[in-house]
């Protein structure tokens, strides 16, 4: 049987958005970290382990290809698109 619990986190805007993001996410984690750990090691436990087998090179390759773009969106974007003013709060 598949058992659903949603979660909602509610702020307060009269705080800075860092502030905001950073007590929900606390509060978020703090409540579903054993679901979180779980789905790790449901899911990326032990996947790619030294030495890396070719696919995960190119698995490591693209992360790290994105992780970059990501990064220069940021230093971009961050200050003058709602969007990636978001993105960086969240990392």
């Amino acid at each position: 049987m598949c058992r659903w619990a949603y979660l909602e986190v509610a702020t307060n805007d009269s705080e800075s958005d860092e502030d905001q993001a950073y007590t929900a996410g606390l509060g978020e984690a703090l409540v579903t970290s054993d679901l979180i750990k779980l789905h790790w090691y449901n899911t990326m436990d032990d996947y790619c382990t030294l030495p890396l087998s070719l696919y995960c090179q190119r698995l490591k390759k693209f992360v790290d290809t994105n992780a970059a773009w990501v990064q220069q969106q940021l230093d971009s974007k961050a200050d003058v698109d709602p969007y990636w003013h978001q993105v960086n709060i969240l990392l």
